[in-house]
């Protein structure tokens, strides 16, 4: 309907372009015609009287002349109105094909906002999609990697722990072994020295036990622990004696006055455990007859408590994983150790509100600090 309009009226204004060129043809040949009839029909001068003066006279009374310049008049009247029809038409059709102009652009404007409204649409789903599959890759990926630590963390600490019970099980076997085959001509001492060897490998099972549901204790965070008033002299006392029990002498130089007077609020056990594998560490991976040293430095909130060995130390890009479960420095060689000793010391450390830091060097030792509050700071 629209097509047969816009058709209909190209027609109308079509047919009145004809209209007003024909006029204006008219109108031209009616000028152009007029002077070779005036030409043609003019009489004679007559005597007397100059010949274009008297025919100017005549010529102008002449009817044939008057009805001429009426219809040159006419011709130019109608000219005129033609040419204003044809002028308003004009301005008619160029309104038409400006309002036309006008509705298609906003048309345009329309669809293009629609359009960009839904690319936009579509670029945030893209982008929600794209964010979504990539947290949900990072979040796998997470995962994957967590379930293979934890793997190969499970397998590295069943390795071990089969490794310390190799140990002490084979010299449990070998005493057994040595004392059924032998036992008539054993003296008596060699038949404590058997027994108290065997002794000693049941006592590395049994820590090696504790020390497995000592990190499951500190995974727990459960309130299990005997919190009571405990002196830092005894409980120093108590680890040394420890220490020499399993690994054997080794001289280990401190003040036993240094933290008598000095008294904590802790669980007894789990401070003398800190102590103990810290002391074991330092005997562990020094020189028999090199000497350990822990000192004592009491302040007005706490004490600091400072082992000192001269073993082989740590390399620096291992100092900051020392703390972590079943970590063994690539230096640890065959040394007898889960990885779980400085954990223990970290994990307990923190129940009772202190502090621990390591500081080593590669063949030149290692220094252990332990802080711990005075039993007046620390919540019973």
């Amino acid at each position: 309907m629209i097509h047969n309009h816009e058709d209909t009226d190209k027609d109308t204004r079509m047919k009145a372009v004809k209209r007003v060129i024909l006029g204006i043809y008219f109108l031209g040949m009616c000028m152009f015609f007029a002077p070779v009839v005036f030409a043609s029909d003019s009489p004679a001068p007559p005597s007397g009287r100059p010949p274009a003066a008297a025919g100017l006279e005549e010529q102008n009374n002449s009817p044939r002349y008057l009805w001429l310049m009426g219809e040159i008049a006419l011709a130019v009247i109608t000219a005129v109105i033609l040419l204003i029809i044809y002028n308003r038409h004009l301005r008619a059709v160029v309104a038409d094909k400006t309002r036309e102009l006008q509705e298609v652009n906003a048309q345009l404007e329309d669809k293009v906002r629609v359009r960009t409204a839904e690319l936009r649409q579509s670029t945030e789903a893209y982008k929600e999609m794209s964010i979504h599959a990539q947290a949900e890759e990072m979040r796998a990926k997470i995962a994957l990697k967590s379930e293979r630590e934890a793997i190969e963390q499970n397998l590295n600490f069943l390795d071990m722990i089969s490794h310390e019970y190799r140990t002490p099980l084979s010299v449990i076997s070998s005493s057994v072994e040595l004392i059924e085959k032998k036992c008539e001509r054993l003296s008596l001492r060699d038949l404590d020295e058997q027994i108290r060897k065997m002794k000693l490998s049941v006592q590395r099972l049994i820590d090696i036990f504790e020390s497995c549901l000592g990190k499951d204790r500190m995974d727990q965070l459960t309130p299990q622990f005997k919190m009571g008033q405990v002196n830092l002299g005894q409980i120093l006392d108590s680890a040394v004696a420890l220490v020499n029990s399993d690994l054997g002498a080794h001289q280990i130089l401190y003040d036993k006055n240094a933290g008598c007077s000095i008294r904590l609020t802790g669980d007894e056990k789990l401070l003398i455990t800190v102590f103990k594998n810290i002391l074991e560490n330092a005997c562990k991976y020094s020189l028999p007859d090199t000497p350990v040293y822990m000192e004592v430095t009491a302040g007005r909130d706490g004490v600091e408590v400072c082992v000192i060995d001269s073993g082989i130390g740590i390399d620096d890009d291992e100092t900051a994983f020392v703390f972590e479960k079943y970590f063994r420095s690539e230096r640890t060689g065959k040394k007898q150790g889960v990885g779980l000793g400085l954990f223990l010391v970290k994990s307990i450390v923190k129940l009772h509100q202190g502090r621990v830091k390591l500081e080593s060097r590669r063949n030149t030792g290692t220094k252990v600090f332990v802080w711990l509050p005075r039993a007046q700071e620390v919540s019973g």
